[in-house]
């Protein structure tokens, strides 16, 4: 087997209302070149050193998850390259795990199907909100039944722009998760999937009036305000330049505004002020929808 180069698209979850269950990928990339070897060899090349040993940590582990899955010894070389931040609601797990197995079903001769690939990576990451749309491309609602991992998929026209704000402030998800409430009101569930079937439509029909006011959210955001006390400020600085919405991406602290390149940078820039205006830092980053998903370069 030659090298073969890889791209594995990140990704934002829940988008507002669809908790656990919308996901769409983006286009900010991490590369892999995977070689045969008589062993694993991993490469990392990170925006940030701090990432490495999570990341070297995270991968292995998904590398010995397909061995024990597929029944294969993977020997591989397998070099990374990509600044997806760590910690911030950008499926950066989703996205190395997918690359690390993608790359030892490869040189194993695939013995996992795409399915069975699908399944394995969202088990690693215990949601399919992040997995699926990693692997498939496009905007993804998606869950288990049973073992098995169903999904309805959608392309994002590239007229939606994505304004990503990355604050230097990390949130785990795993603290994020905690202070989420055992349960919810009728009022509230029945709120939200009516959202999300709209704003699902929306993306899937290029219909951009149709966002606003589909972002709305009761079950996660207002829980998770005290642990990004930013996030307000930002979308409503947001959509008063112009977005046609915003949300906490995943568990956070990374926040999204949906809008068009004709109010990109001034969404940006409003973005950007309003989280520094806080006392807080960060950067902003205007990427497309990947409608490609993991795919061989």
């Amino acid at each position: 087997m030659n090298p073969t180069r890889l791209v594995v698209p990140s990704s934002t979850s829940n988008l507002g209302p669809g908790f656990d269950t919308l996901g769409l990928a983006l286009d900010w990339p991490v590369r892999a070149v995977v070689k045969p070897a008589a062993g694993l060899a991993i490469e990392l090349e990170v925006a940030n050193p701090a990432w490495r040993k999570p990341l070297l940590e995270l991968v292995t582990a998904a590398v010995r998850a397909f061995e024990t899955a597929a029944g294969c010894k993977a020997g591989l070389d397998l070099a990374l390259a990509g600044d997806p931040p760590l910690a911030r609601g950008l499926g950066s797990s989703a996205t190395y795990r997918t690359a690390a197995a993608t790359a030892a079903n490869l040189v194993c001769g695939s013995p996992l199907d795409p399915a069975a690939l699908l399944s394995l990576v969202s088990r690693l990451e215990a949601h399919t909100d992040n997995a699926v749309p990693c692997l498939l491309g496009g905007l993804t609602a998606s869950g288990w039944d049973g073992d098995r991992v169903r999904y309805v998929r959608a392309e994002v026209a590239s007229a939606f722009l994505f304004v990503i704000l990355a604050p230097d402030r990390q949130l785990p998800t795993s603290e994020a998760r905690m202070v989420l409430p055992a349960t919810v009101s009728r009022e509230d569930a029945v709120q939200n999937m009516q959202r999300a079937l709209w704003l699902f439509r929306a993306f899937a029909e290029n219909r951009p009036d149709e966002l606003r006011g589909a972002f709305a959210d009761r079950l996660h955001q207002p829980y998770r305000l005290p642990l990004v006390p930013f996030l307000t400020a930002v979308i409503a600085a947001a959509e008063r330049a112009g977005a046609l919405g915003g949300f906490l991406s995943g568990a956070g602290s990374a926040i999204v505004a949906v809008t068009d390149r004709a109010h990109a940078e001034p969404v940006a820039r409003a973005m950007l002020r309003a989280l520094e205006k806080t006392g807080e830092s960060g950067a902003v980053r205007t990427l497309a929808a990947d409608n490609q998903g993991t795919r061989r370069e």
